[in-house]
């Protein structure tokens, strides 16, 4: 597995500092979600996805990444006890 940035616009992937390619094979491999967020954070990006990208399945998903999170209100999702139907 790859952990890698993509550029939400250009679909570009990082590959180094400053410089992007749109070939996965050539994109900078984090060492997992935790140092590509750092470094996302210490860019300073703000239109990046993470990408986690299965090479050998020919498999990936993103998650967007969000550096400030006041942005958009918080969401929450109402807790229903045992056997508690949602009303339709």
């Amino acid at each position: 597995m790859k952990v890698l940035l993509q550029n939400k616009k250009t679909k570009l992937y990082l590959k180094e500092a400053g410089c992007w390619t749109r070939l996965l094979e050539e994109a900078y491999a984090f060492k997992n979600s935790g140092e590509a967020i750092d470094f996302a954070f210490q860019q300073e990006f703000e239109d990046v996805d993470i990408v986690f990208w299965f090479r050998e399945q020919n498999y990936s998903f993103s998650l967007p990444f969000q550096s400030d999170l006041n942005d958009e209100p918080a969401r929450s999702i109402p807790i229903r006890k045992p056997g508690e139907r949602e009303q339709i």
